[in-house]
């Protein structure tokens, strides 16, 4: 098969349909890539959480570490989407993973050396966001040019499952490995996989942007992405229902480990469980949509499935039943990956080719806004309990949901 998007697109067989955007060599080369940065983000988040945890005993510390994300995202999440449409995205990336590697290399050091204090939890947890501010953004937004359109939406699911589908496996071997072993060696493998990370990258072809206005200050073109999106009800309604779901929604993975222990009695391997049945959902969900795509009406099957999700999380939060736990995990999980999806496909259908860094920064604020969620219900777990506290994050996100459909009716017609 060719290459290039260009190419005529191949009738492909039922079992082969789900992967048919891995045809094109630089897609499929950024999503080895994505893959390994995801298994990066949620192994580190298992091996953080848990030290953190372990350390205190507090739900609040908890809470308050993953805190330490929003700053550098908030502040440096809509530059990322100005350097992604300014600059060299290949460049860009691979600075980026250096930056991660280096953060894993140290902390690897930290732990086995047995140096580790609650500062370097804090610490790291920030430094973790540098480089999601900017990984993100830059990696969906060049996504179009690298896929013909008929393929944006499996590219998309494919993305998807490389970001929530690699807690399939993981989460739960790192919950097994923390009882048994350092968590200092799960640093080590990160940074490994960042080795790796950059050799595929280095072979990566990113076309540069097209229709950029030249001469412009980063601050003029900073603020031209925000007009956009506050002037468009489009792109504003959909940003506003993904608030709910990966902004406030999120911050029921970060008190697992909190209902792994009061609710279920339980230690590090349940915990582990439990993020991989959300990993087994983002796989199965995102298998079946690249297979059959979203359909037409992409705004109402990301309103229903934003609600489904903060269903199942506030269920999640009241159950004493390991199994009904992760049945509801998977929901979670697969609702996660058809919602990426179809607020992303809205997204990137809806912007300029330009701009679609900027809006999908904009978008990348989430998961700044996800540890001032993770915080507050940390706050709430530790004055009440994390059944109280995962039902307030169900009914923000709901809340949300309904606010959206409110001030933009259309988006059900999306």
């Amino acid at each position: 098969m060719s290459n290039t998007p260009e190419a005529p697109l191949p009738t492909l067989p039922l079992l082969l349909r789900p992967f048919a955007s891995l045809a094109f060599r630089d897609y499929r080369l950024l999503w080895l890539s994505q893959a390994g940065s995801a298994s990066a983000m949620w192994t580190e988040q298992v091996a953080r959480n848990w030290l953190t945890y372990q350390m205190t005993g507090s739900a609040l510390q908890l809470g308050l570490v993953n805190l330490m994300q929003a700053l550098p995202i908030v502040v440096l999440g809509l530059w990322g989407g100005v350097l992604t449409d300014r600059f060299d995205k290949r460049r860009l990336l691979l600075g980026i993973q250096a930056w991660n590697m280096t953060l894993y290399s140290v902390m690897a050091w930290v732990v086995l050396s047995g140096n580790l204090q609650l500062w370097h939890l804090y610490a790291s947890s920030f430094a973790v966001a540098v480089g999601m501010a900017m990984d993100g953004p830059l990696r969906t937004s060049t996504i179009p040019t690298l896929v013909p359109q008929q393929r944006l939406i499996n590219a998309l699911s494919l993305n998807g499952i490389a970001i929530n589908g690699t807690r399939l496996l993981l989460p739960a071997g790192v919950g097994l490995m923390l009882g048994i072993t350092s968590p200092g060696w799960a640093y080590a493998a990160l940074a490994l996989i960042f080795v790796g990370n950059q050799i595929l990258s280095t072979k990566l072809n990113l076309p540069a942007v097209q229709g950029r206005e030249r001469g412009r200050s980063m601050l003029a073109e900073l603020w031209e992405g925000l007009r956009f999106a506050g002037g468009n009800a489009d792109v504003l309604s959909v940003l506003t229902v993904a608030i709910g779901l990966q902004g406030i929604g999120f911050a029921s993975r970060a008190l697992i480990p909190v209902f792994a222990a009061e609710k279920l009695g339980a230690g590090p391997g349940a915990y582990g469980v439990l993020l991989s049945a959300d990993g087994a959902g983002a796989v199965l969900f995102g298998l079946v949509l690249a297979a059959v795509g979203l359909g037409k009406r992409r705004g109402l099957m990301m309103v229903v499935f934003s609600a489904v999700n903060a269903v199942g999380i506030m269920i999640v939060g009241w159950t004493s039943w390991i199994f009904v736990a992760a049945l509801m995990s998977m929901s979670i999980g697969g609702t996660s990956t058809v919602f990426r999806s179809a607020s992303n496909s809205l997204l990137l259908g809806n912007t300029p080719p330009h701009m679609r860094g900027r809006i999908m920064s904009i978008n990348g604020l989430n998961p700044g806004i996800a540890p001032i969620s993770i915080a507050i219900a940390g706050a709430i777990a530790e004055a009440t309990n994390v059944s109280i506290a995962m039902t307030v994050i169900g009914g923000a996100s709901l809340l949300l949901n309904g606010l959206a459909i409110l001030v933009h009716r259309r988006l059900l017609r999306l």
